[in-house]
């Protein structure tokens, strides 16, 4: 929808991802996609540390969940969810 893109392009302005961050969090999706949770936590996790990425924290809670955190799972899903509220509060 035309309201998502902006919350999304609100975010990629706020939070430009370097082209590692950016692979790794394609590598993480991809992993989700797959059902290779502790992959996608690896990559969300790395992620993560080059980039404060609300994109991250929500594949993160993901991949969490299904391998039983389900703390860090809500942890993480409230980061991006918060992250994304800030975004979308920006765009006026």
């Amino acid at each position: 929808s035309p309201a998502q893109f902006r919350v999304q392009a609100a975010l990629w302005v706020a939070h430009p991802a370097t082209s590692e961050a950016a692979a790794l969090l394609t590598a993480g999706q991809t992993a989700l996609e797959h059902g290779d949770w502790p992959s996608a936590r690896t990559s969300f996790l790395a992620a993560l540390e080059s980039d404060d990425d609300p994109e991250a924290h929500d594949g993160l809670g993901r991949a969490l969940w299904w391998l039983g955190d389900v703390d860090g799972a809500i942890h993480h899903r409230a980061a991006a969810y918060a992250a994304f509220g800030d975004a979308a509060s920006s765009l006026g």
